[in-house]
């Protein structure tokens, strides 16, 4: 693991704490080791390395201030403490996962997560709409927001004023029991949760394409063909809302350009819009 260290002097520490007058300081991230579940983190802890009697010892900072690793080098005393982590680490997300499944009856990792992929803010007048990059505020004047065009140019100034408005649109993707684990992505054990949470936290929310229920073949139901993007593709079988065949023409999402099927009711098949099948025609 590469290791970014960074000197410390007198000034630090107290007198009185247990760690040398100098040495270095580095920071074992909350994700160490790999393999650890998402829902196992814990917060990144920063410790101290430095010499002692001829040798180098690690301690915690921010914790118990305990020994994690000593050596006759820095670098062994390193690795030490990182070993030592590793297998406590481990041992501690192991608990928590034989108690969600032993305890609390839950699937060893939390099966629904959102994640937020991006944000874009747009500056709107009566006259043009641009992509914000800053906005620098003046105590005797309007504020001035540096943008640039949609689809690209060099930036300019938009001042503000009472014709001029912002609007922040978010993405994200919903995460069903697909095997991806976001690093940043909020988790829920239930679909309603999920589903809520995207609902007011996003603009836009996209099924993981490697989710079971979002590789499964048509959006179209039986034999209804691909449809042209942007035209009517009728009601969703599961919550009934309009749905818009999106600009694959292989899919459908609702007016919003969701995907998710927010509305449906229980027991219903996917989490994602399905086309109702086609009445059949009458036989005369």
């Amino acid at each position: 693991m590469d290791v970014r260290y960074a000197l410390y002097d007198n000034t630090r520490f107290p007198e009185h704490l247990p760690y040398a007058r100098c040495g270095h300081l580095f920071t074992v991230p909350g994700d160490f080791p790999e393999g650890i579940p998402p829902y196992a983190h814990v917060t990144s802890q920063e410790m101290a390395v430095y010499r002692v009697n001829g040798d180098w010892e690690v301690r915690d900072v921010n914790g118990e201030r305990r020994v994690w690793g000593t050596g006759r080098r820095r670098k062994d005393a390193v690795n030490a403490a990182f070993a030592v982590i590793a297998r406590e680490r481990r041992i501690r997300a192991a608990r928590i996962t034989d108690r969600r499944v032993q305890v609390l009856g839950l699937e060893a990792a939390c099966p629904y997560q959102v994640e937020i992929t991006g944000s874009i803010t747009l500056i709107c007048t009566p006259t043009a709409i641009a992509v914000l990059d800053r906005t620098e505020t003046s105590g005797d004047g309007p504020a001035r927001h540096h943008v640039h065009d949609v689809n690209g140019g060099d930036p300019y100034v938009i001042r503000a004023d009472d014709s001029v408005t912002e609007r922040t649109t978010t993405a994200g993707v919903l995460h069903n029991r697909c095997g991806c684990a976001p690093e940043n992505a909020a988790r829920f054990e239930s679909e309603t949760q999920a589903l809520v949470y995207a609902r007011h936290a996003l603009t836009v929310c996209h099924p993981c394409p490697k989710t079971p229920a979002a590789t499964e073949p048509a959006p179209a139901a039986g034999e209804r063909p691909d449809g042209t993007p942007g035209e009517n593709a009728g009601p969703c079988a599961q919550c009934g809302c309009l749905l818009i065949w999106d600009r694959t023409g292989r899919r459908v999402n609702d007016e919003f350009g969701e995907y998710i099927c927010t509305r449906r009711s229980a027991g219903t098949k996917s989490n994602i819009h399905l086309l109702a099948v086609p009445e059949p025609a009458e036989q005369h």
